[in-house]
């Protein structure tokens, strides 16, 4: 996986998100946003423990679920592969490389009005 970028701490007004800002959040945010590729929990738990030393892989997990609940980050999953989490909020899709496995985001034009019809043509939408 490729270097995360240098860790800033979030610009976010936790209150407004209805949550306290923790060490613990604050870093693993951090980290989600700032990682070049789509990090997983332990890969994430490995990074914050370079800053608070004794985070468990526990609260990571309990964290990124609290996150992604307040719509601070998507997670999704390969199938098999773990879970990957991304700071990227806005539409977009993932591509994963069969030889290596690294996931990138991609921007597709439309790809919200082709969401609803792929919804509205199985019935689901």
């Amino acid at each position: 996986m490729a270097p995360p970028r240098p860790f800033h701490e979030p610009d976010l007004d936790w209150s407004q998100v209805g949550l306290r800002r923790t060490p613990q959040r604050t870093v693993v945010l951090g980290l989600v946003r700032s990682c070049f590729e789509h990090p997983t929990a332990e890969w994430i738990h490995q990074r914050a423990r370079q800053v608070i030393s004794d985070i468990s892989l526990a609260t990571v997990y309990r964290t990124l679920r609290l996150l992604k609940e307040k719509g601070l980050i998507y997670e999704f999953s390969g199938g098999a592969s773990p879970s990957r989490y991304d700071g990227t909020l806005h539409a977009h899709e993932h591509v994963r490389c069969l030889c290596c496995g690294s996931v990138s985001d991609v921007d597709l034009p439309g790809i919200g009005d082709i969401r609803l019809q792929g919804a509205e043509g199985t019935g689901l939408g």
